[in-house]
């Protein structure tokens, strides 16, 4: 029995589609392996800088190079992206502070604002910043560099900043336990991103690009922290609005946030 032309061809390009996502593995392996080598080359040459007698302030540059490379290992070392594009993967729950976070995002975005002209701002109390939290540290500065690298592409140089603002309040429910409620805005001015790139953010696009894979990505991460992530527009200017709640680390002597907020 011979296949009709109509399956003939079905097979065909059902071929065609196995051999280039074969291809398409192979060079996202090659990639993480090429990746890989000169990122050891940096941990290296970090390592090395340690070892030396260095400023507080250098002190402080290093650890903003850790999380970053801390970032990258764990994107590179990502072996099943479906499970991540579902939102079905398990969040690495640890201490860390917001100010090491803020460091490493904003130092995700310079290079990009400089080359546009624009002014990149924060705005954070130092409470805030000193305060140890419980989360994943990894992801939530994934999630909050992917925002802001994508407002300050979708800002014209003549529009002149871009900036980040963290408020907070306390919710407090006896015994220690203490949670810090979070809301990050990443705002910039004119039209903003575009309404399909929104809608390809909320999975409510057919066609998804490169930039509304790594925002869809990002608002399934902030559902995994029982967060929310929003793009807000208002008259001259649009922002990502993320709001999520982290346990406050106890303390011996107390709750941190007790102590931040007496």
């Amino acid at each position: 029995h011979i296949a009709s032309a109509e399956v003939q061809q079905a097979l065909q390009v059902q071929k065609q589609s196995a051999r280039a996502a074969l291809d398409r593995l192979k060079e996202v392996a090659y990639m993480r392996q090429e990746i890989g080598n000169p990122l050891s080359g940096i941990a290296f040459t970090r390592n090395l800088l340690e070892a030396t007698n260095l400023s507080e302030e250098q002190k402080r540059i290093i650890e903003t190079s850790v999380a970053c490379e801390r970032q990258l290992e764990q994107i590179l070392n990502e072996d099943n992206f479906g499970n991540l594009y579902q939102g079905n993967i398990e969040l690495d729950v640890a201490e860390f502070t917001m100010e090491t976070v803020m460091d490493a995002v904003i130092s995700q975005g310079m290079i990009g604002s400089q080359k546009k002209g624009l002014q990149l701002t924060r705005e954070i109390l130092v409470d805030i910043k000193a305060m140890y939290l419980y989360g994943d540290q990894l992801r939530l500065q994934q999630v909050l560099a992917d925002l802001l690298t994508t407002a300050i592409r979708f800002t014209s140089s003549s529009d002149g900043w871009v900036g980040i603002k963290i408020s907070s309040s306390m919710r407090n429910f006896g015994d220690g336990l203490c949670l810090m409620c979070l809301e990050y805005r990443i705002s910039h001015p004119g039209k903003g991103i575009s309404e399909d790139l929104v809608q390809q953010m909320l999975d409510c696009s057919q066609e998804i690009t490169q930039e509304g894979i790594g925002l869809s990505v990002s608002r399934k991460l902030v559902k995994l922290m029982n967060g929310n992530l929003d793009y807000i527009r208002e008259s001259g200017m649009c922002y990502f609005l993320l709001n999520v709640e982290l346990p406050v680390v106890k303390r011996e002597g107390g709750c941190e946030c007790n102590k931040a907020f007496d």
